[in-house]
């Protein structure tokens, strides 16, 4: 009985690819528009009204979204799209002024001193059956602060009444 002896490098190989494709997206990773869900290709396609070349892989709200970046007569825009091609929510630039005083006192407050860099406000999408219902609006700010002689930036999301809900590193 003859034994051949096992190609480890190449069976190494093997399994590494095998366990790359059956690994997650991960959070923040760009994803080219072709290799995302049929769905969420069709609602983006849809809502944006033209393709985009990538989309960023994001948790939102707790679920993985897919985030398409466009812009519409100079103003970005933004547009959140579940796995299944469900709208969760849509963003457009604002000016850091147009922020409601309650979101730049909350931020403020958390870290004082710093500059309001840029704004977005987001309209979360409404849950299926309540569209007579006005959509929750939600603010992201992104920030910088002086920390040990180094800049730092943030991104916030804040509600309009002030309540933080998220504060990340901005990379």
């Amino acid at each position: 009985m003859t034994h051949t002896p096992l190609k480890w490098p190449a069976t190494l190989a093997l399994i590494a690819l095998l366990g790359t494709l059956a690994m997650p997206a991960v959070a923040g990773e760009k994803v080219p528009f072709a290799d995302a869900p049929e769905a969420v290709r069709q609602t983006v396609e849809r809502e944006v009204g033209r393709t985009v070349r990538t989309l960023e892989l994001e948790t939102f709200d707790g679920q993985t979204a897919y985030e398409a970046e466009y812009e519409v007569d100079d103003v970005d825009r933004g547009l959140w799209v579940a796995e299944d091609g469900a709208v969760l929510a849509r963003s457009v630039e604002i000016r850091v002024r147009e922020l409601p005083k309650a979101v730049v006192d909350a931020v403020l407050a958390k870290y004082p001193g710093a500059e309001l860099e840029e704004a977005e406000r987001i309209e979360m999408a409404s849950p299926a059956g309540t569209a007579t219902q006005p959509a929750e609006v939600r603010y992201e700010v992104e920030i910088e602060i002086e920390r040990n002689g180094r800049d730092i930036e943030r991104e916030l999301i804040v509600t309009a009444d002030g309540d933080i809900l998220s504060d990340e590193l901005d990379d």
